[in-house]
């Protein structure tokens, strides 16, 4: 643990020494939150009938997906970005040595990551609060259960990239593109029932669709975790098939590179 506490200790200087960088950040939130809420005015009640089931309001509905992507990406774009910086900066030949299990390097490279995803996620919740949208309804052990499995989930996405990154030498623009399309297509702006049939069914096989789909659900709705049980199936199956999976390939990418003798090649 003290090792971890010590990698977020670093990324926290790293990333505050960039001053204007981390504030923009917070205001890049607000100014989401602030765009959604006068369009969610402009909508009105056109989009009533694909939003009854979660409220019937355009605001609370978008602003759980915001939520969602917001905190998903630092799962996935963070520990790329962390993976990148440290290849480029000379440091991840040394970082591979240090005594720990690769899960533990690799936690401890997304831990402030998921740290920093996971209060921006709050501070969304705040302003949409201040905003208007309603979350006293919330069951809360369901938004915890479905924000650990939904953790793995993408988590395992980003440590399948970060095994490109060490083999491949180069960032994976590929990775943030399949991110946005996944928020997009998984329904964070708008209901997935919106699509036609033929993206409708490619949205079932993501599993960012089962993710917005459960916390509109827990955060708008109050449902249960019997409730929302086949959801969970389906997010616990991608995570037992994901995670193993992602440590298999980023194994075999560490080993691959240590045996050629290429971590530290641009």
């Amino acid at each position: 643990m003290r090792k971890i506490f010590s990698f977020i200790k670093r990324d926290f200087l790293i990333d505050t020494s960039y001053t204007i960088s981390f504030c923009i950040r917070w205001v890049g939130i607000a100014i989401s939150v602030f765009m959604f809420y006068y369009l969610s005015g402009l909508i009105g009640g056109k989009g009533e009938g694909y939003l009854l089931k979660y409220g019937g309001n355009y605001f609370s509905f978008v602003l759980i997906g915001l939520v969602a992507a917001s905190y998903l990406d630092s799962a996935v774009n963070g520990l790329i970005n962390s993976v990148s910086r440290e290849h480029w900066s000379g440091t991840l030949e040394p970082l591979l040595a240090v005594p720990m299990k690769t899960m533990g390097i690799i936690f401890s490279l997304g831990a402030y990551n998921l740290m920093m995803g996971f209060l921006a996620a709050g501070f969304f919740l705040f302003l949409g609060a201040i905003f208007g949208a309603d979350f006293s309804s919330a069951n809360l052990l369901s938004v915890l259960v479905i924000g650990l499995l939904a953790t793995v989930s993408f988590l395992s996405v980003g440590i399948g990239a970060a095994a490109c990154i060490i083999i491949l030498k180069k960032g994976d623009p590929l990775a943030g593109t399949l991110t946005n399309l996944m928020w997009l297509l998984g329904g964070a702006y708008f209901p997935v029932t919106v699509f036609p049939q033929p993206l409708q069914k490619l949205a079932m096989f993501l599993p960012s669709t089962y993710v917005f789909e459960g916390l509109r659900l827990a955060f708008l709705k109050g449902y249960s975790i019997g409730m929302l049980q086949d959801i969970l199936v389906v997010l616990a199956g991608f995570a037992v098939l994901l995670f193993p999976l992602s440590l298999f390939v980023l194994k075999k990418a560490i080993r691959y590179t240590k045996k050629r003798g290429t971590i530290v090649f641009a």
